[in-house]
């Protein structure tokens, strides 16, 4: 099993960032960095690039991860609301 704590919030320029640290039951260290920024076309449509990281401290063969950066996942969303 695996603990996390993390926070969440606004940076400067409205950027929402979120990060979340989390260790295992066997010393494994991980983070994930997290982000997004809305940008309005007009008042219903907005586009929202956005960007996940996860980052861990020792390999672990069992769940195929490496230590350092193990994923990107970058994302474009485009919404009218």
């Amino acid at each position: 099993g695996w603990g996390a704590i993390g926070i969440e919030g606004l940076a400067p320029q409205f950027f929402r960032v979120g990060v979340t640290g989390y260790i295992s039951g066997d010393g494994h260290l991980g983070a994930k960095l997290e982000g997004s920024y809305d940008i309005l076309f007009t008042q219903r449509l907005i586009l929202q690039p956005q960007f996940e990281m996860n980052f861990y401290t020792k390999d672990d063969p069992t769940r195929g991860i490496g230590a350092g950066l193990s994923e990107l996942d970058v994302g474009l969303r485009l919404r009218y609301e």
